[in-house]
């Protein structure tokens, strides 16, 4: 953990790390003087910002079986080649629902859709 006082530039945050054997330390979440949380960011600039500059989902909300209801929102690569900003999900399967990220398109049934709807 990292605290920044009054010396420091951004002061009034509070920084976790991570460290792995012989690997640097790197800052994975910062709580600034606003309350805003960041994930991935040292500057979050709402009360929760998650970033992830990998082709995978962001953030993922709902049931963690097989079974359940799971809501996901891509990062900033953009998930399933440009699509899937939003996903809804039941299970393992495909995509119920996509809105897609180039272009707006909605797939309902559909993780690529073609035209402004496709179902």
């Amino acid at each position: 953990m990292e605290f920044g006082g009054p010396a420091s530039a951004s002061e009034g945050y509070l920084a976790f790390h991570t460290h792995d054997y012989a690997v640097s330390s790197g800052e994975r979440m910062r709580i600034d003087k606003s309350g805003n949380v960041g994930i991935g960011t040292t500057a979050p600039i709402t009360p929760l910002q998650v970033f992830t500059n990998t082709d995978a989902w962001a953030a993922s909300f709902g049931d963690a079986g097989t079974t359940g209801s799971i809501l996901r929102v891509a990062g900033t690569a953009g998930g399933n080649g440009g699509y899937g900003l939003i996903g809804v999900y039941k299970g393992a399967g495909s995509g119920n629902l996509s809105l897609q990220r180039d272009g707006g398109n909605v797939g309902i049934g559909s993780t690529s859709p073609g035209q402004l709807l496709t179902v």
